[in-house]
C-alpha cells in the first residue's frame, strides 16, 4: 500500500480548455483576464496589484451537494496567493459559499488581486482540509499586445479591444 508521503508527491497539472477532473468534480476553466479595475467608470474598484478574473466551470458528478472552497494561486516561486472575498463589479461572480447539487454544474467567475505573471490554479475535490484531494490548472499570462497597461489609468479604451 502506499504511504502518505507518496501522496503529497507531484500533483496532476491541467491546462485551461481541459476538463480536470478532481474526484467527484470536474473543473474547466474556460477564460482568465487581467483588469487594472473593475466595476463603473465614475466609482472603479482599484487592485493593488492586478485583478485576474477567472471564469470556470464546476461539475459535481458525485451523488450529493459539494461544497467547493475557495481558491489560491500558486505562483512560480511556490508563493499563495488566496483568493479575493469580495466579488464586488465582478459579473457572475460565483460567491463564498458554492454548494453545487448532485450532477449539476455551475458556471461563475473568481478574482485574485496579483502581479501579471503564470500561475498555477488549485483545485479541491472540496474533501476536509489536509485530506482532500488537489490539482492545478496552468493560468498562463495572457495579454494582447496590442493593447497597452495604461499607466495612469485614464487613457481611453483601445480601437479594437469590444469585446
Amino acid at each position: 500500500a502506499p504511504d502518505a508521503d507518496s501522496a503529497k508527491g507531484p500533483l496532476r497539472v491541467f491546462k485551461m480548455g481541459e476538463r480536470a477532473g478532481v474526484g467527484v468534480l470536474t473543473y474547466n476553466v474556460l477564460e482568465a483576464e487581467y483588469k487594472t479595475q473593475l466595476g463603473a467608470a465614475g466609482s472603479p474598484r482599484m487592485p493593488e496589484k492586478r485583478f485576474l478574473v477567472i471564469r470556470l466551470q464546476i461539475t459535481n458528478g458525485g451523488g450529493k451537494v459539494a461544497e467547493v472552497p475557495l481558491f489560491s494561486l500558486i505562483g512560480p516561486d511556490g508563493e499563495t496567493h488566496p483568493e479575493v472575498q469580495n466579488g464586488e463589479g465582478v459579473a457572475q461572480w460565483f460567491g463564498i459559499l458554492r454548494r453545487i447539487a448532485a450532477t449539476a454544474t455551475e458556471e461563475g467567475r473568481i478574482l485574485f488581486d496579483v502581479t501579471p505573471r503564470d500561475y498555477k490554479l488549485e483545485i479541491s475535490d472540496g474533501g476536509e482540509t489536509g485530506k482532500e484531494l488537489l490539482a492545478h490548472v496552468e493560468i498562463p499570462m495572457q495579454f494582447d499586445t496590442a493593447e497597452p497597461i495604461p499607466a495612469g489609468g485614464q487613457g481611453s479604451l483601445p480601437t479594437g479591444a469590444a469585446k
